[in-house]
């Protein structure tokens, strides 16, 4: 028996997908005010890429700056199977020094999309 009120099933989705937003945002600021080895999405977005392009090309430039420094964990959110809800998952993501990330950009070239090839390309120039 349950003594307190029924949780919402919006509000306990909403304060999941705070917590893991809260949770990857102070990782990402420390790492750059520190001078720390970053993940590739975070290392794109830093270098002026936008986030839905960042998000589809960072598992492929992943690959192609080499490996990784280290792991850190970051917190990501998938819905149940059974269920439905949403779970957080914390999951290791590689993290690149900024000498790595700049080498991958002068080779990393997308092939199936246009405007993503010039992006790199321009960033390769810039960095």
């Amino acid at each position: 028996m349950s003594l307190g009120k029924p949780v919402n099933a919006a509000a306990r989705t909403a304060r999941q997908i705070i917590k893991a937003r809260t949770h990857n945002q102070r990782q990402t600021s420390r790492a750059l005010r520190n001078g720390q080895p970053l993940t590739a999405k975070t290392a794109l977005i830093q270098r002026g890429m936008d986030t839905a392009t960042a998000d589809r090309f960072a598992p492929a430039f992943s690959k192609a700056a080499g490996p990784g420094v280290a792991t850190v964990t970051v917190l990501k959110l998938r819905r149940s199977k059974s269920t439905g809800r949403l779970v957080i998952l914390a999951v290791p993501a590689k993290t690149f020094t900024a000498a790595q990330i700049d080498a991958a950009l002068v080779v990393y070239r997308p092939k199936t999309n246009k405007a993503a090839a010039y992006l790199f390309a321009r960033l390769a120039l810039a960095a």
